[in-house]
């Protein structure tokens, strides 16, 4: 699991773990989790590429730029949800994405989801673990 409330610390580890990759060095097990998401979206090679340009970068969600950390760590934080079951209905949800979609476009529908959520939490004050958790279910009512 990867969490820190220091962005460039948390950045940090994203161009370590590439860049140890790209020597064809010995990743640990998160690194290699950051390495394959990251290899999902070549978009943002050049960006893992170039730490001295991207490490201290100020995204804004006013802009039309999206945060490829953001991204990339909420891919981190759907796998890491899927392999604890929480929440609980969170793999069934996810199976039934499966079947719809690619695994990556899966985990796409639940990072919205997931993100949603945490944009209401900043806004309140407040996480409530279920309204994420109704976000999810309603996802199998609308598909």
């Amino acid at each position: 699991m990867l969490f820190s409330h220091d962005p460039i610390e948390m950045r940090r580890c994203f161009f370590v773990a590439w860049e140890k990759y790209q020597q064809g060095q010995i990743l640990t097990d998160l690194e290699q989790q950051i390495v394959a998401v990251s290899l999902k979206h070549p978009e943002y090679h050049q960006i893992l590429e170039n730490p001295e340009r991207y490490l201290s970068k100020t995204y804004s969600a006013m802009s039309d730029e999206a945060n490829p950390f953001l991204h990339l760590g909420l891919h981190l934080a759907i796998q890491d949800q899927l392999q604890m079951k929480q929440p609980a209905c969170l793999d069934n949800v996810f199976k039934q994405l499966c079947g719809k979609h690619s695994e990556h476009e899966a985990e796409h529908v639940l990072m919205q989801c997931l993100l949603e959520a945490l944009s209401e939490a900043a806004e309140s004050g407040n996480y409530d673990p279920d309204v994420y958790e109704k976000r999810l279910k309603n996802l199998l009512l609308n598909p």
